[in-house]
């Protein structure tokens, strides 16, 4: 017969056993799912308030994909104004880092990259900052693709912006 010194023990060996397998399949695997070359390029910026015209006036950024190593992906940003000549800043670049959620080393709370195969409920780095809220299928351009959607708020003393991320 058992008893329940002998019990307790045998739970708490099967449990460190257990964690140290399943904590490793449980965890969440930030990999890249772009390439080099690829690109996103946006526009049709819309704001209201003052001193918002050199945002309503820009035509589009557009965002390149220069490198990819490992967890890092370094990106070229440029953009342009609706009349044609370059917005301040065009042609930086910046690396973004997946899985610690770090643009050039420094922490930043939304990146425009997240990993790959990451579904609802999944934190997206830095720790303790988002987390995926619905995994969807969308189709664009007549092809069928999985996306993450994440809904953010940003609040400062002057105003709350409310902003959704549609990832694929």
């Amino acid at each position: 017969m058992f008893n329940s010194k002998t019990i307790f023990i045998t739970l708490t060996i099967s449990l460190l056993i257990f964690s140290t397998i399943a904590i490793p399949v449980f965890a969440t695997n930030y990999n890249p799912g772009v390439s080099k070359g690829q690109y996103i390029k946006y526009g049709n910026f819309i704001g209201i308030g003052p001193g918002l015209e050199p945002f309503n006036n820009t035509d589009y950024v557009k965002q390149e994909i220069i490198n990819v190593s490992e967890k890092e992906i370094t990106l070229l940003t440029t953009s342009q104004f609706k009349d044609g000549t370059a917005t301040p800043g065009n042609g930086s670049t910046a690396v973004w880092n997946i899985e610690t959620g770090t643009i050039n080393g420094a922490p930043s709370v939304q990146g425009p990259i997240i990993a790959t195969n990451l579904n609802q409920g999944d934190p997206i780095p830095p720790p303790n900052t988002y987390t995926v809220n619905k995994t969807e299928t969308r189709t664009y351009l007549g092809v069928s693709r999985s996306v993450n959607i994440l809904n953010a708020t940003i609040s400062t003393p002057d105003y709350t912006t409310l902003l959704t991320f549609v990832y694929d």
